[in-house]
């Protein structure tokens, strides 16, 4: 009974550590840039500037630009 009790306090504590460093970073503005990039890049939204689509490196690199290269 005062393992589990003990793990769930540990648990609890790790998330709340979590939770604070997630905040603190957030409210500095030079890490909130890259922090939001990072999210971006991970579902693969367009980031910005100097950053290509999907689309846009298949139009240029992929299989079309290929075969008319080719000819």
């Amino acid at each position: 009974m005062t393992g589990g009790l003990l793990a769930a306090a540990a648990a609890a504590l790790a998330i709340t550590l979590t939770g604070l460093l997630a905040v603190d970073r957030l409210r500095d503005p030079r890490r909130r840039h890259g922090l939001a990039l990072r999210w971006r890049l991970l579902w693969r939204m367009y980031p910005g500037r100097g950053y290509a689509r999907r689309l846009e490196l298949y139009r240029h690199y992929g299989l079309p630009a290929a075969r008319k290269a080719a000819r």
